[in-house]
């Protein structure tokens, strides 16, 4: 009986490291896949919405879905009236403040909107009546250049209110130099109201 030899090149048997290659990377995708079953589950469970609105987290607690409906709050924007560069030198900005009613229905009114310097003072108060804003309705107030009592650590206070539970605003604030090319933005952050 003649007997085939392995190296010849009439064999069709796959080589047995390629064999092995493929039963590896078989079990890794049974592997991966077994993972990405679990995980879905997980997000399931998080998500698992209730018929009135709710849904649970993964502990069971229940969420509501209007916990970012308010009826009025305070937010602290910092906000800088110049930055430093080459080696200290202060660089003057101008500040637009801008605050955003995101609620489609409701207006909120705004009932405060002060400045104050790095030292922690009062400098002013940009608003001189309370002003409502309507649902998706904008207010800037500015901070010109050459204001630059403010310092590099400057700040707002913006208190709103509702008379019905709306979204939160969007407070922040948007800082340039045209003279130097710089711009940024930053965001205001929700305070206890005392």
């Amino acid at each position: 009986m003649p007997v085939e030899n392995s190296s010849g090149s009439g064999s069709t048997r796959p080589p047995f490291w390629l064999a092995i290659f493929a039963l590896l990377a078989f079990a890794a995708l049974i592997a991966v896949i077994a993972y990405l079953g679990g995980r879905l589950e997980t997000i399931e469970d998080r998500l698992r919405f209730r018929a009135d609105g709710s849904s649970t987290q993964g502990n069971g607690e229940v969420v509501d879905p209007t916990q970012d409906a308010v009826t009025g709050g305070l937010v602290y924007v910092p906000v800088y009236s110049h930055i430093y560069g080459k080696g200290g030198k202060p660089f003057l900005l101008e500040t637009t403040l801008s605050v955003r009613n995101t609620d489609t229905e409701g207006s909120l009114v705004l009932t405060r909107v002060e400045f104050y310097g790095s030292d922690g003072k009062l400098l002013d108060s940009r608003l001189k009546a309370p002003r409502s804003l309507p649902p998706l309705a904008t207010r800037n107030f500015l901070v010109k250049q050459q204001e630059t009592e403010g310092g590099s650590g400057a700040n707002f206070l913006v208190e709103w209110t509702a008379d019905r539970v709306i979204s939160e605003p969007v407070v922040e604030a948007v800082m340039i130099s045209v003279d130097h090319g710089v711009s940024f933005m930053s965001p205001g952050r929700p305070v206890p109201v005392r």
